[in-house]
């Protein structure tokens, strides 16, 4: 075999390497922002195998848990908008929006 063939295939190989790679991570993503919105369940300590791989199923339930930790936080940010701040409110004579005007 020929060095231009050996480069060839390597090469061909290291870019379904990073396509494989890139799939994945694409397929994590999916995964990972349907399940945003629920709640994860905690995997049993029977789960585990114990046989340190990667990731646990308690690496997953940890980034699980944050996901749907980040978008709890996000709905309630979303929610505060909402709020009117009567400080702001262009009836009040004491509004910010009347700073400096007559109030007579």
């Amino acid at each position: 075999m020929s060095k231009s063939t050996s480069k060839n295939k390597i090469a061909i190989y290291l870019e379904q390497v990073r396509l494989a790679k890139l799939k994945s991570s694409t397929k994590k993503t999916i995964t990972k922002s349907a399940q945003a919105h629920k709640k994860p369940i905690k995997p049993k300590a029977s789960d585990c195998c114990n046989s340190g791989c990667y990731p646990c199923v308690f690496d997953l339930y940890d980034e699980q848990l944050e996901l749907y930790k980040l978008e709890l936080s996000k709905k309630n940010c979303k929610a505060n908008v909402d709020i009117e701040d009567i400080a702001l409110k262009p009836s009040n004579p004491l509004s910010l929006n009347n700073y400096g005007k007559s109030l007579l």
